[in-house]
């Protein structure tokens, strides 16, 4: 209706219709007056329903408001009413909520690239980071129980540097990459702890008896990397694996009592690294190497370890063979030593024909690293005690 009633000026269309039309040049006679008087009335009848006409346009045009062409007025006159309608329709409308995606202050950056893109992780559920419950403490976990996290966890370096430090460790390049590792000591990541904890190990193996009581200090250090690394996560298989390794090396150099009493907790690490990981061929020679050794002891050392733990764990050949050849399930060839072990286990059961086979085995591998050679020594002793007739 605005456009029909604003026109020209903003004038109604109605007051600018004439009344009559007079021409000067005829005269003006009662007859000629009625005559011209009816035929304005005919004509201002056919305008009043023009008019109307142009109403019904208009009012449909209110409501879509989308004209071909009109004046600048006209037009200016729709925006107006136009935006006055969005206006109360907008304030009508009900406040929802807004969903944003904004990344935090400590969101995780992808690895890799320094200018690869920011990843959007999904919102965590609850206790999703909560640290795994300790079955050897707590059998049965509840959300209510578990601990919260008591340390934030740091990101690692770039892949490229993880990939160049593990590299060293290929290389035996132990002492470099103990150094190396020396730099991140302010990390608190569990992947860093461990491999910190791992090549103080290594170290110290190289040390040998010269060690003395550094080795001791520096083996107790490296537990502590271990329990900082469990703590920040203790669903890392290497950390527990290293655990039990190193535990069993440190009480080791303390005496046979302590390590008699480390026993079950390096059997614990072990089995929760092989729970974590069950394709870990390591794990499983090492518990194999636990039962096949307590199946080894003598009898004074029997009574010994009974002093301090009550009763030696029950073990036997049976379960030592069951973890090698797990191992070389799951990694054929891989480990000389794994090898040997098999060979000594079946000789050790009886089993000669399968003691010879892997016998052989381990003397036809190439040798990649020191404790190859090593192994493969004693294995040739032990075969030509076996199976070498002497003429």
């Amino acid at each position: 209706m605005l456009l029909g009633r604003t026109v020209s000026g903003g004038k109604r269309l109605c007051s600018l219709l004439p009344l009559c039309s007079v021409n000067p040049s005829h005269s003006l006679t009662p007859q000629r007056c009625n005559k011209t008087y009816q035929s304005n009335e005919s004509r201002n009848g056919e305008r009043h329903k023009t008019y109307q006409s142009n109403e019904s346009n208009n009012r449909e045009r209110r409501f879509n408001p989308r004209p071909v062409c009109c004046s600048f007025a006209a037009a200016a006159a729709l925006v107006t009413a136009s935006g006055s309608l969005e206006e109360e329709e907008e304030e009508e409308l009900p406040e929802t909520p807004i969903i944003t995606t904004e990344l935090a202050d400590d969101a995780p950056k992808l690895d890799g690239d320094p200018e690869s893109k920011l990843r959007l992780d999904p919102v965590p559920t609850p206790g999703a980071d909560d640290p795994a419950p300790n079955p050897a403490s707590d059998p049965v976990s509840t959300p209510e129980s578990d601990p919260e996290p008591t340390s934030r966890m740091d990101p690692l370096p770039p892949p490229q540097v993880m990939r160049y430090l593990d590299d060293m460790y290929v290389k035996e390049e132990f002492q470099d990459l103990a150094m190396s590792l020396g730099r991140y000591s302010e990390l608190n990541n569990d992947e860093m702890l461990w491999r910190r904890a791992r090549a103080e190990w290594e170290v110290i193996k190289l040390l040998g008896s010269s060690g003395g009581k550094d080795a001791v200090a520096r083996l107790k250090d490296a537990l502590d990397l271990l329990d900082r690394a469990l703590e920040l996560n203790e669903r890392n298989s290497n950390a527990h694996r290293w655990k039990g390794i190193i535990s069993n090396g440190y009480t080791e150099r303390l005496g046979m009592k302590e390590q008699f009493g480390n026993l079950p907790t390096f059997k614990y690490h072990l089995e929760r690294a092989l729970e974590l990981n069950p394709n870990d061929g390591t794990v499983c020679t090492l518990l194999g190497i636990w039962h096949m050794e307590l199946q080894e002891l003598s009898w004074i050392q029997r009574k010994f370890a009974a002093t301090f733990l009550g009763s030696v764990p029950a073990t036997s050949y049976e379960e030592a063979l069951h973890f090698f050849l797990m191992a070389e399930e799951v990694a054929p060839r891989a480990w000389v030593r794994n090898l040997f072990l098999i060979a000594k286990a079946y000789l050790a059961l009886g089993d000669r024909a399968n003691a010879k086979k892997y016998l052989e085995l381990t003397l036809e591998q190439t040798p990649t690293i020191q404790d190859d050679h090593l192994i493969q020594e004693e294995a040739g002793k032990l075969y030509k005690k076996h199976f070498v007739v002497l003429m």
